[in-house]
């Protein structure tokens, strides 16, 4: 009796295992065309918002005086999935036709949060421009941020 309950229950080990190593072997779905990185196809000397998988982001005007303290930016997760992005940025700026980081006043350091932006939403964020020397000189600037692992930005100009 007892060899039996052995013998039964190592069959059912080996089977739980067998089937536990096995591989699923179902075609990749095609990726929608709609959901392929745009990252590498988005003219990253535009002062367009860039799209990238559908994420994108915006800043609430086009054009800001130089005295200008904080401004908003509004990005947007247009895919049917969450998406998460943290409070990390940084701004770039356009000097001679190439993008360059501005620096920070201070040695910035950013808390490590994922917030979530629901599939089809749209969230608002407060950039604080005082977190750099001095105003913004006049010129062409972006916020960048990452969105699921994907940078993003919005472009604006400070006149």
């Amino acid at each position: 009796m007892k060899k039996r309950t052995f013998l039964a229950l190592f069959m059912c080990v080996a089977l739980l295992f067998i089937t536990a190593c096995g591989t699923n072997e179902e075609e990749p779905e095609d990726v929608p065309e709609d959901r392929v990185d745009q990252s590498e196809d988005s003219d990253e000397d535009s002062l367009e918002p860039s799209v990238v998988n559908n994420f994108s982001m915006e800043t609430e005007e086009s054009t800001y005086p130089s005295e200008t303290d904080q401004l908003s930016v509004f990005i947007t997760n247009n895919t049917d999935e969450d998406a998460y992005y943290g409070v990390e940025f940084r701004v770039d700026r356009r000097v001679d036709g190439e993008w360059e980081e501005v620096p920070f006043e201070e040695e910035m350091s950013f808390i490590q949060i994922a917030i979530d932006l629901p599939a089809g939403e749209q969230t608002e964020e407060t950039i604080d421009l005082t977190l750099f020397e001095d105003y913004l000189e006049p010129g062409d600037y972006r916020i960048v941020k990452q969105v699921n692992g994907q940078e993003v930005y919005a472009p604006f100009s400070i006149e």
